[in-house]
């Protein structure tokens, strides 16, 4: 058995022509639309995943602040914290509900986000064969499904909440699919499996 000094000094085997339309586009930059580089997309990935952080983290605050606001008064300047009490069942009732509320806006600018990104990068998706090399479709797919894990926070995901309702099938359509009548889409949360 050869050592792994020995295998190094191997020479490979084969040439630019066994790459495929990926390694064609992505590393000989070999393709008929501009591919974007390794730099480009790590700052893309950065930029996407910081605002997503940024994104799932507000609700709680601003639901906080807004809770803060009701009760002590819209003014910072005179906010008296310690003249005006309340109980521990009126704190937690109005933070949950100004909560509630800016969880509901985050779905509404999730959707959104996520109907705006589908749109622009996506379009209409249509049948056919698109290599890497000769269509963007497969980089604007990848970019989409970055942008789309908007949706995912903790262990959840905000389809989660949209399960077996009528929002999960208008969600679809608004993707562009074709949704019969009375049909309903993931109804405990799981794909239906049909044999």
């Amino acid at each position: 058995m050869a050592s792994d000094v020995q295998l190094e000094k191997l020479p490979m085997i084969g040439d630019s022509s066994t790459l495929r339309p990926f390694g064609k586009a992505f590393y000989m930059r070999n393709a008929s639309y501009f591919v974007l580089t390794l730099e480009m997309l790590v700052i893309f990935t950065w930029m996407v995943k910081s605002f997503i952080v940024i994104f799932h983290a507000v609700p709680l605050l601003l639901g906080i602040h807004a809770a803060a606001a009701y009760l002590y008064g819209w003014s910072f300047a005179l906010r008296d914290y310690e003249g005006t009490s309340f109980s521990a069942g009126v704190l937690y009732v109005t933070i949950l509900l100004m909560y509630l509320w800016t969880h509901l806006l985050r779905v509404i600018l999730w959707i959104v986000m996520e109907l705006t990104a589908k749109w622009t990068l996506m379009g209409k998706r249509l049948e056919g064969r698109y290599n890497y090399d000769t269509s963007s479709y497969l980089q604007r797919w990848e970019l989409y499904q970055t942008i789309a894990n908007g949706r995912e926070f903790s262990h959840m995901n905000l389809m989660d909440f949209l399960c077996g309702t009528r929002f999960m099938s208008s969600f679809f359509k608004w993707n562009g699919g074709n949704i019969g009548k009375d049909c309903c889409l993931y109804p405990a949360g799981e794909p239906l499996v049909c044999n």
